[in-house]
């Protein structure tokens, strides 16, 4: 009898309880960012003082940093302070010679606000951390891939131009460029248009029983006025969410 209750015991399904992030609020983001300045480094600045043209070639997504924190008067709603940082490579025209490659650092910073669902429990995260309560934070994640470079113009500044004052740039951006940034002192600019294609999610730990569990793309796309378009680019606006880019659709991980 004893072997029969082994049995029937063992036949049942096994289950475990996960503590796992639980997506409380997402969004879709498509941002068309128009006339980002781009701060060369000494050699390319250099050799944009020079030339009678420049051409955009191409702009790489080096990293995100955020930053969660509750919204005041709008209880279980958190702002999330986005900062993208870029490579952005041009080629440069001197003369009537063969074109220098010239390349920098640019930035872009938003910040938008979603729900971060109700705790039932307290619950302890090395990630989120907590507010000036007490309390724990949500986390907040985005995914993004390589902006869409759009276009790109070199503006005069003139003889002088003053130090331009600029967030600090975090250590792993700055590792991703093997010559000194120029943030002031320049004669010329450059200024380049990138699109933006991210995810945006805020999660919170929570437990979860599964067997199996998966992960749906938002369908809502942010907007800070639903009543406009999303971007004054039409070309951009029109261009479809890289949805495979974020998920895949045949099973691989």
């Amino acid at each position: 009898m004893a072997e029969t209750d082994r049995r029937q015991e063992t036949s049942f399904p096994r289950r475990a309880l996960l503590h796992t992030g639980k997506v409380v609020d997402s969004c879709l983001d498509k941002d068309c960012i128009e006339d980002i300045r781009v701060y060369l480094t000494e050699e390319s600045q250099a050799a944009l003082e020079q030339s009678t043209s420049t051409k955009a070639r191409s702009a790489e997504l080096l990293n995100v940093f955020l930053d969660v924190q509750p919204v005041t008067f709008h209880k279980g709603y958190y702002s999330v302070d986005i900062s993208y940082y870029y490579k952005v490579i041009a080629d440069a025209v001197i003369g009537g010679t063969k074109p220098v490659t010239i390349y920098g650092l640019a930035l872009f910073a938003k910040r938008i606000v979603l729900s971060g669902g109700a705790e039932r429990a307290r619950v302890f995260s090395s990630r989120a951390g907590r507010d000036l309560n007490g309390s724990p934070l949500p986390e907040a994640v985005v995914e993004a891939v390589d902006p869409v470079l759009l276009s790109a113009r070199v503006v005069d500044v003139g003889e002088s131009t003053q130090a331009q004052e600029i967030s600090l740039i975090p250590d792993s951006v700055r590792a991703s460029f093997d010559d000194t940034l120029v943030f002031s002192g320049e004669k010329r600019r450059l200024y380049v248009t990138l699109g933006q294609f991210s995810i945006v999610r805020m999660e919170r730990e929570a437990p979860v029983m599964v067997q199996s569990l998966d992960y749906e793309l938002p369908d809502r796309e942010y907007s800070d006025d639903p009543g406009t378009e999303e971007t004054p680019f039409e070309a951009f606006g029109k261009l479809p969410f890289p949805s495979e880019a974020f998920y895949s659709t045949d099973g691989d991980l």
